[in-house]
């Protein structure tokens, strides 16, 4: 027995380089061996080792065992990951030829088999030549993507980018990976194109490129495949930047691809190739009007068309591509048949597509912008009545995608408005407004939010319009809340309501505030690739939790309304403590909407249009720049602003009011303006010709009333307590930058934190090097009043990058979205004397992001702002006159004390006197 066991062991480790798997069977055997012969009555040696060895001997056996099973079923199965792309494959072409959607279905199943079962499960097993591992996963992403196109769930373009990230870090250098590169690039395309994250722009660049190299020596067909991907990532990135360059290089990127074609160093020359720079040349004759493009974009869809027949995959897209660049042509050269040849094309490509095909609806768009046209040219009445019935159709489709619906409800509202029917163009402004909160969606960063708002500036102001024609006016004030301020609504419904909440459901409102600041938005994203990827997973799922919440407090009794849009009655209540102005401008009419306590009505102001006051917008602008403010001949021409913004706009307004100069002792009336538009970036509250100021019947808005501004009525109705008659605030902060790393000093900023502490001697005082970004976000909560003295940095095209700047603003500013994100239920005043804290972008005016009403979200009802550049002096002289009178009057009457005063000082620099303005209730 002895020498059994021994000459076992000697076979295991004979040969040091025995490899462990190898010992399975010996050592099993011999331990079941040992078992057996004690059963059977075998003589057992009296080894003490022995014995208790023999369980040790069967553990390892079958530990070994169990891990060759393992890695065994981890090891790539090719046959099975052949057979599977095989099956995958002729079922994907079953469904390009007859459209049958469980083929696509069950094509993608055998595809995501395929790419399985050829996944190296562990380091042991590289990708060696013969496993196509990047290949399989390639066409799984491009089924993923077709199936998105064809039935538009987002999860299969996410499932798509998640397969493409994990088959490149698996296939390491593998260099067939340059179509699998291809089709990741063309999935973060499309979701960029649908839903705007400017990060999976870059990605399919960066991605395209990349592709481009790894197939540039093995496989020509792989490296073409990746120039066109390359192509068009440039296009959606001109698309969102407008650089010539990159259409240029997009353009000449294709015609590679097409030129390698014709020389037959790839197989065929591909349709979507042929539509796709059709489509690039129409862009460029649009920017630059060469002819030549337009008419070559026409010959290369007319290859395209003569390439597709009925029945081929692209026949519907290479006719709508032909159909768009004969459109254009038309409208530059005026051919009719062009025209005309345009709708039957598309009429052509209808007729073949599915009525559950997402792309129907853009064909629908492209006929009824067709047949518009025709319209315009010939004035046939059937012309209009089509086009209406298709961009309705296309407005309605919930299959396709958003920027789609809204393209198509702008066509709808601009013809319905050329027939003059103003009540059909309100319902398709509705729509196009309903739509508006999913173009920012939440999962966006702001930076895209904030760039695709501004695409679809005006639309409200348009819809009011039209409402306004249509006599009504409650509808106006409903469509100018819901299409302006979409982002700080957002905030600002939920938030509104979270005091009551915590009063009857604390645990709820825990659960909101958390998730609140899980969800808190941040400008850019700060991972790559694989890794942005799980921080868009995880948000999504956030956001599916904040849905469920939401439906769990409406659930509760008197929350069904919990964070949805006020109702017409709340925004009348904003006007119980004086009018609210609404001063809509747009290119059919302007008008002064009222809401006051007898009920809404409004005026036209004929003398206001966008032309006009893009006009006065430039002036202001070169009159408030830091030498300008102290340049006579650039006052005046600020001050012949102010006249007219008085003759035009605020005297028709107070004449409807019946608000004429006071009397003795008389209390002036509050008023609040809601400028929409361009109109929020001008000095309302200065308007008046001011040399009438000593007059018994001063004609200045200053003079009769006190203003202050709200960015929204939704944000004055949220807090419609009555304002207090004086202002009390028992331990202030106030933030004080006489020193700035890198910026000019504020010598008047110890004089403004001295001003506070007369009037509050507890005040809280954080200066220069004490005052960090996290000193002054720990210390800002219980404040009733803050004041900040310091520089302040805004971004025009980019507002949410507005930022005060603090003693580490190197690292990292105090800036909109860190102020916005607080929950500050004591805040009452918020004093920022810095340049600008009240001016909003101008490419998204209407979204009122700036400073000043970041404050108000956090919670702060009232804030006193610079409208634009302060004079330091200034600034200080205007701080001690509104703090003096804190103690007898609200803020907002302060702060018209003070300008007066200012104004006394310097009647003839407006710049210096009417820089500071009064937001809130």
């Amino acid at each position: 027995m002895a020498s059994g066991v021994l000459m076992v062991l000697l076979v295991v480790f004979r040969d040091r380089d025995t490899k462990p798997a190898n010992w399975i069977g010996p050592v099993h055997g011999l331990g079941v061996f040992i078992v057996c012969w004690s059963v059977f009555g075998g003589d057992v040696p009296a080894l003490p080792w022995l014995s208790s060895a023999v369980l040790g001997l069967l553990t390892v056996g079958a530990t070994l065992s169990l891990a060759r099973i393992w890695a065994d079923e981890r090891r790539p199965n090719l046959d099975l990951a052949f057979d599977a792309h095989d099956a995958g494959r002729t079922l994907l072409q079953t469904f390009d030829a007859t459209g049958d959607i469980a083929a696509l279905e069950s094509g993608i199943d055998q595809l995501r088999t395929a790419v399985r079962s050829s996944e190296a499960g562990t380091p042991t097993y590289p990708f060696p030549a013969d496993i196509p591992h990047a290949r399989y996963t390639a066409n799984l992403l491009l089924a993923l993507r077709g199936r998105y196109q064809r039935l538009g769930d987002p999860g299969d373009l996410d499932e798509a980018i998640d397969a493409g990230h994990r088959g490149i870090e698996a296939s390491g250098r593998d260099p067939r990976r340059g179509a699998l590169l291809a089709q990741l690039s063309a999935a973060l395309r499309l979701r960029h194109e649908h839903f705007g994250d400017a990060d999976d722009l870059q990605d399919a660049v960066d991605i395209a490129r990349q592709g481009m190299d790894v197939s540039q020596v093995r496989d020509r067909a792989d490296r073409l495949m990746c120039t066109g991907e390359l192509s068009a990532a440039l296009r959606g990135r001109y698309e969102q930047h407008r650089d010539p360059a990159d259409l240029d290089a997009a353009i000449e990127h294709l015609e590679a691809v097409l030129t390698a074609g014709r020389e037959r160093l790839v197989p065929t020359i591909r349709v979507a190739d042929l539509t796709a720079l059709s489509g690039l040349l129409v862009q460029r004759y649009l920017s630059t009007a060469v002819v030549s493009d337009v008419d070559r974009a026409v010959l290369l869809g007319d290859q395209a068309v003569a390439n597709a027949p009925a029945g081929f995959r692209q026949y519907e897209s290479a006719r709508s591509a032909l159909a768009h660049a004969l459109t254009v042509r038309f409208a530059g050269v005026g051919e009719r048949a062009d025209l005309d040849r345009a709708i039957d094309l598309t009429q052509q490509a209808l007729a073949a597509t599915p009525p559950d095909d997402p792309s129907r609806a853009r064909l629908l768009l492209t006929e009824a912008t067709g047949v518009f046209t025709r319209y315009r040219s010939t004035g046939e009445p059937i012309d209009r009545d089509v086009a209406l019935a298709a961009a309705r159709k296309a407005a309605a489709d919930s299959s396709t995608d958003t920027v789609t619906r809204l393209r198509a409800g702008m066509l709808w509202t601009e013809i319905a408005i050329s027939a003059d029917r103003y009540a059909d163009a309100v319902t398709g402004f509705e729509g196009v407004i309903e739509l508006l909160p999913r173009i920012a969606a939440r999962e966006l960063h702001r930076g895209d939010q904030e760039h695709r708002l501004a695409q679809w500036t005006g639309i409200a102001s348009a819809a009011a319009a039209c409402a306004i024609e249509s006599g009504d006016l409650e509808k106006a004030v409903q469509l100018l809340e819901q299409g302006r301020g979409v982002l700080l609504a957002r905030e600002l419904d939920v938030t509104a309501g979270l005091p009551r909440l915590h009063a009857t459901h604390p645990e709820l409102a825990r659960r909101l505030e958390g998730l609140r600041l899980s969800l808190a938005v941040v400008y850019e994203a700060s991972d790559e690739g694989p890794g942005r990827e799980a921080e868009r997973r995880a948000r999504l799922d956030r956001l599916a939790a904040w849905d469920r919440l939401l439906t769990e407090i409406r659930g509760q009794d008197g929350f069904a309304d919990f964070g949805r849009p006020p109702r017409i009655e709340e925004f009348l209540r904003a006007a119980d403590h004086g009018p609210v102005i609404i001063l809509n401008v747009s290119g059919h009419r302007s008008d002064a909407i009222i809401l006051a306590q007898g009920g809404i009505r409004s005026i036209p102001l004929p003398g206001v249009t966008p032309d006009t006051v893009d006009a006065q917008l430039g002036t202001v602008t070169a009159a408030v720049g830091p030498r300008e403010l102290l340049d006579l001949a650039a006052q005046r021409r600020l001050d012949s602003v102010l006249r007219g913004l008085w003759a035009d706009l605020v005297s028709p307004v107070l004449r409807e009011l019946g608000i004429h100069a006071p009397g003795p002792g008389e209390d002036l009336p509050r008023l609040w303006w809601v400028p929409t538009g361009p109109l929020a970036l001008l000095p309302i509250h200065a308007a008046g010709l001011h040399d009438t100021r000593a007059s018994a019947d001063p004609q200045t808005l200053v003079d009769r009333t006190v203003s202050s501004y709200a960015p929204t009525v939704r944000s004055l109705s949220r807090t419609s307590a009555a304002p207090a008659p004086g202002m009390r605030a028992a331990e202030p902060l106030v933030v004080a930058m006489s020193a700035t790393p890198d910026h000019a000093e504020l010598p008047g900023a110890p004089a403004e934190t001295d001003i506070v502490r007369r009037f509050a001697p507890a005040a809280r005082i954080l200066a220069d090097e004490q005052a960090t970004r996290q000193s002054v976000l720990d210390a800002l909560p219980g404040r009733s009043l803050v004041h900040f003295v310091c520089h302040a940095v805004t971004d025009p095209r980019s507002p949410s990058r507005a930022r005060l700047l603090l003693h580490d603003h190197r690292n990292a500013g105090l800036t909109v979205l860190d102020i916005s994100r607080l929950l500050l239920s004591d805040g009452e005043l918020a004093y920022l004397s810095a340049c600008e804290t009240a001016m909003p972008g101008t490419r998204i005016a209407d979204e009122a992001i700036h400073l000043s009403s970041a404050f108000q979200l956090a919670g702060f009802r009232q804030v006193i702002a610079g409208l634009w550049q302060l004079h330091d002096k200034v600034a200080v002289r205007f701080a001690e006159e509104v703090y003096r009178r804190f103690e007898e009057m609200e803020p907002a009457r302060a702060v018209r004390e003070a300008t007066l005063s200012a104004r006394e000082l310097m009647p003839n620099l407006p710049g210096l006197w009417a820089g500071h303005v009064h937001i809130g209730r």
